[in-house]
Order: structure tokens, then C-alpha cells, then sequence
């Protein structure tokens, strides 16, 4: 029965998987990629019959004219003076591009040229233009608007930037054209890889605001949570599941710096290039990584140490490498680090998907999560490689802050179940003692009468009341007599260890001789040696004045304070010694026994 109830529980989570995969795939396909009716053909685009108010922005994804390894002016270009190599797809990499039969190299420059027509007359317009790589300089006919780094036809005349850019304009007339300079010499891919989108200053303001919000809130929350996980971690060190949840949302909060808004440079103004592309391929190789470790916190038995093992070896290994390598060397592999992210990823949804075929609790809701980061894991693979568009740009982080959020859930139903655990052993711990205590205060109290009785009956045989007794019957009933009192003595503790702790011990402190209580003391202890090897001695300074206290409170701590020497004393002595000092008498037991261990 069981058998059949797991397989009924994979497959609806097989085929849940896949609905969900093929929900979020449609939607980013056929939402992202809608286009409003105008995209470029061919380096021109018509804008007539649109009206920015009622159609809405312009995404200008489609072919644009391209100079390869020149960079064209706007009279050039009017007077054609140069005839375009292709017409290319943007966004795209022009390593992907072929002139006459080759590829391009990732390394040079370029021209990329839209000439816009019909145009709304008179209308004011603005463009988002997103990171290129890795520098560029736009114009608007030949004024220029824009630029990012510092665009060069050698390396040694190039500097590589990354930063947003908005801009506004009204054109002169009915027709003009747009275009960028872009360089690399940085980066293994070159080219426009990201769309520019066009429309009024408010569409384009309100777009560039919901990126910078949604930026600046995701970085909030995660560094809010980061901060409260890394707490739980430091009061309980022993679960380090709490101390992943502070690399998530580190990793995640540092990738929300460097991508769409770029907040990073408004935190660090100063920060290079070449940080910025760490960071990103850093927070890619570790993001999945990270969550597996995750997971195997929540569910550690679906979960295979080599797995984890050799996932944390590879990220070492890849951290290692971006960081002692050219960027142009490592940004080769970015395909690599993606797929590999995502096969993590999928490693971790597999144990989810163990653990939800095996009844683990709180696995739906992670293995839900789960799921949908994945989905937006592929969604910005397609992205990044400008299969699909999206004006949002990367969608994981938001993705990986909901699955944040349903694991902080669980983290804190399962703190709150495991306080509300602690509060009921407490209380049945207290119960318990309670009871402990009344049963000792039960059982002394019944051990008092009859040890009070034999102890009677033995001292008056000591003084003849049944008749004369021999010397050996004497020390028999001095024993017997001395143990008694003893075993009385310890009922007196456990009676006030009961009253201790209900804080009713009371004192009679009256002037007492200490001397005559040692004294007596040695003497039971004597007896009480028996056959070992010791001695029992007193050490009393002469003249001793009375001292303040509970005559049968200093007796009783004698008695348990010799007593514990003589028993873990097998040679030597046991010496009691007092001595005036200051207003007080100092008393002291020493012994030649094992001592007490120093932890």
C-alpha cells in the first residue's frame, strides 16, 4: 500500500513539474517576446500610425545595419560612404555574426545604425539603453546622447563601463537614426547584447523607477534577512542550516547590485570593472551551490555527501579561476557556469522531489519554490543569450527571494515547534523534580523514626540499661551508634536540600566552640577509618574564641566535607585545622588524597 501511495505521489509530482515548467516557459515566451507591430527590418523601422500614449513603448529588437571594425559618423552615414557589412539581429553577440564565411572575434569594434521614420512630429522621446559590452557612444542624428566607458579602436585607447543610461530628445523632424559606437576589448562577447527600448520620457522613467525599486527592495529584504539568519547562526552554531541562509542572501543581494539598475554604484561609487564581473560570474557559479547545501540542511537524507562534495570543489575551483584569470579568458565559459548552475539546481530539486515522495515535512513548499526558480533559471539563460526579451531583465533573484521567504516560513515553524517542545519538557521536567523532591522529603521523614530508634536503644545500652557490657560489645554499639548518627546526618541533608530550595532553612546562630566540634569529629571519623591506612588529625590554634554560627550547621558541613576526604584518602592523613583570622575562624580540611580534577 505504501509502495503504490509513493508512486502515486512521483508522478503527480513529475507531471506538476513539467505543467509548471511549461506555465512559466509560456508565459516569459509569449509575453516577453509580444512586440507592439513595429521592429526594425533591414536598418529602418516605421513608425507610422503609432501613438506612444495608446501603443506604449518600443522595444527596438530586430536587424540593424552593421560596420564591422569602423565606427561611422552620421554624415557617413547619409553620404554612404561606407557600405554596411550586415544586417544583424539585436540584441545579440557579434561573436555570432559572419562576414564573408567567418565569425567575428569577441575583441573589436563597431558601428550599429536604425534609421527611425515617420516618426511622431514634434513629440519629446527618450531611451533606455541598457549595459553593452563593453563601452559605447550613441547619437541621435549627429548630436551626441549617450556613452558608457570610453570607446577606442586598440585596447590601449578603450576603457570597458557598466551603467544604465536614460536619455531624452526631441526629434528635428519626422525622420532620424540612431546610433552606437560599441568597443570591447575586455570580454569575450562583444556587441549589443541587451534590447534598447524608446518611448516618452514618462514611459521610459516610469520603466527605469520599476527597476530601480524593485532593486533597491529586493537588496533591503535580502540584506534584512541576511542579517537575521547570521544571529540565528551565532545563537545556535551547532545548525548551520541558518548560516546557508546568510550566503543566499548574500549572494543574492550582491547579484541584485550589478544587474538591471546597477545599485552598486550608488553604494560603491568607486568600484572597478572588473569587481563587477566577478561578482556576477561569483554569485552565478555559487547561487545553485548554495542552495543545494541548503537543502540537504532541511532534508540531510536525501541528499548525497559526494554530490555536495563535489559541487563545493568546482565552485572553489571556478571562484579561483575568475578571480587569477584575464576577463577575457573566463567570460569564455560563461555557457559552462550556466549550465552547470542549473544542473545544481536541478540536483536540488531532484532531493525536494525525494523528499516529497517520502513525506518529509515542509518539502511541498520548499519543492514548490524550488520550482519556480528553476523556471526563472531558465528563463534567464534564454535571456542572457538573447533568446527571449525582457523588459525586467533578470528574473532569479526576485524568484530566489520567494523561495527565501516559504524557507524562512519553515525555519520558523520549526524554531516555534522546537520551542513549544522545550516548553514542554520544562514543564514536565519541573513536574518531575517536584515530585523528586517530595519523595526525598517523604523518605527522610520516614527514615527519621526509626533511625532515632536505634540510635536511643543503642546509646542506652552504652550506658547499661540492660546490664554491664563487655569491652567488645561496647565498640560494636559505638559503631553502630556513630553510624546511625551518621546515616541520621545524611537524612538531615536531603531534608535541607528540600528546604533550600524552598528557601526555608532557618539559623540559630548563637556563640559556639569550634574546637570542641572538630575534635569530636576526628573522633567519629577515627572509628569510622577502620582498617585503612590514615590518620585522622586536628591542627587547632590555641586560645580559639567562640565563633558566631549554627552549631548543627558547622557539624553537618564537618561531617560532609571529612567524610569526603577520608573516602578518596587511602593513604596518608586527613588533618582539620582552625585558626583565628581577622573578625573570623578560618577552619580548613586538607587530605593526601587524589584531589578534585582541575576541569
Amino acid at each position: 500500500m505504501i509502495e503504490r501511495i509513493d508512486k502515486k505521489r512521483l508522478l503527480i509530482l513529475v507531471f506538476g513539474t513539467l505543467i509548471l515548467l511549461a506555465v512559466f516557459l509560456s508565459i516569459f515566451f509569449f509575453s516577453e517576446t509580444e512586440k507592439s507591430g513595429f521592429y526594425p527590418e533591414n536598418g529602418i523601422i516605421d513608425l507610422k500610425n503609432w501613438q506612444p500614449e495608446q501603443s506604449g513603448m518600443l522595444n527596438l529588437s530586430g536587424e540593424w545595419l552593421f560596420y564591422w571594425n569602423r565606427f561611422v559618423s552620421y554624415e557617413e552615414y547619409l553620404a554612404g560612404a561606407y557600405t554596411p557589412d550586415i544586417s544583424v539581429y539585436v540584441p545579440d553577440v557579434w561573436n555570432s555574426y559572419s562576414i564573408k564565411g567567418e565569425n567575428l572575434p569577441g575583441f573589436g569594434y563597431a558601428t550599429y545604425v536604425l534609421q527611425v521614420i515617420n516618426a511622431p512630429k514634434g513629440v519629446p522621446l527618450s531611451l533606455r539603453i541598457p549595459t553593452f559590452s563593453t563601452a559605447y557612444e550613441c547619437y541621435i542624428d549627429d548630436r551626441f546622447v549617450s556613452s558608457n566607458g570610453r570607446i577606442g579602436t586598440t585596447a590601449e585607447d578603450f576603457e570597458p563601463e557598466y551603467l544604465p543610461q536614460v536619455v531624452e530628445f526631441t526629434p528635428e523632424s519626422e525622420n532620424f537614426t540612431i546610433i552606437f559606437h560599441v568597443s570591447n576589448f575586455t570580454y569575450a562577447r562583444g556587441g549589443m547584447w541587451y534590447a534598447v527600448n524608446m518611448g516618452t520620457p514618462e514611459q521610459i522613467g516610469n520603466m527605469a523607477r520599476k527597476i530601480a525599486d524593485r532593486d533597491l527592495f529586493l537588496f533591503g529584504a535580502l540584506s534584512v534577512m541576511a542579517f537575521y539568519y547570521l544571529v540565528l547562526f551565532l545563537l545556535r552554531t551547532e545548525d548551520r542550516s541558518s548560516l546557508y541562509y546568510v550566503f543566499m542572501c548574500l549572494l543574492f543581494a550582491a547579484r541584485t547590485m550589478i544587474y538591471g539598475d546597477y545599485l552598486v554604484y550608488r553604494l560603491i561609487p568607486s568600484i572597478s570593472f572588473r569587481t563587477i564581473i566577478c561578482i556576477s560570474y561569483i554569485t552565478l557559479c555559487w547561487f545553485s551551490i548554495c542552495s543545494a547545501f541548503m537543502v540537504a540542511g532541511l532534508f540531510p537524507d536525501e541528499n548525497s555527501e559526494k554530490v555536495l562534495k563535489a559541487a563545493f570543489i568546482y565552485g572553489l575551483s571556478a571562484t579561483l579561476l575568475f578571480l587569477v584569470t584575464p576577463i577575457s579568458f573566463f567570460t569564455r565559459w560563461v555557457n559552462i557556469v550556466q549550465v552547470m548552475a542549473i544542473l545544481i539546481g536541478a540536483y536540488s530539486v531532484y532531493a525536494l522531489g525525494l523528499a516529497f515522495v517520502r513525506r518529509r515535512k515542509d518539502a511541498v513548499i520548499v519543492l514548490l519554490g524550488a520550482l519556480v526558480v528553476l523556471a526563472c533559471a531558465v528563463h534567464d539563460v534564454l535571456y542572457n543569450n538573447n533568446i527571449i526579451l525582457s523588459n525586467m531583465g533578470e528574473m532569479v533573484s526576485f524568484s530566489l527571494f520567494i523561495l527565501l521567504l516559504l524557507q524562512s516560513f519553515i525555519l520558523s515553524r520549526r524554531s516555534s515547534e522546537a520551542f513549544a517542545n522545550v516548553h514542554m519538557l520544562s514543564t514536565k521536567l519541573l513536574r518531575l523534580d517536584k515530585i523528586k523532591d517530595e519523595f526525598l522529603a517523604n523518605t527522610s521523614h520516614e527514615l527519621r523514626t526509626p533511625l532515632t530508634g536505634i540510635l536511643g536503644i543503642t546509646e542506652a545500652m552504652l550506658k547499661g540499661s540492660d546490664g554491664e557490657l563487655n569491652l567488645r560489645q561496647k565498640q560494636n554499639l559505638s559503631i553502630i551508634a556513630d553510624s546511625s548518627r551518621r546515616l541520621a546526618n545524611l537524612v538531615n541533608d536531603i531534608l535541607d536540600y528540600s528546604k533550600m530550595k524552598n528557601g526555608d532553612i532557618l539559623l540559630n546562630i548563637r556563640p559556639i566552640q569550634i574546637e570542641g566540634l572538630i575534635r569530636t569529629s576526628v573522633k567519629v571519623f577515627q572509628q569510622l577509618a577502620g582498617t585503612k591506612n590514615l590518620a585522622i588529625l586536628s591542627e587547632i590554634q590555641e586560645n580559639l574564641p567562640p565563633a558566631m554560627a549554627d552549631e548543627n550547621r558547622v557539624v553537618q558541613i564537618l561531617y560532609n566535607l571529612v567524610g569526603n576526604a577520608v573516602k578518596f584518602t587511602v593513604n596518608g592523613y586527613v588533618k582539620i585545622s582552625a585558626m583565628k583570622k581577622g573578625g573570623m575562624v578560618q577552619v580548613c580540611v586538607s587530605d593526601t588524597g587524589e584531589g578534585i580534577p582541575e576541569d
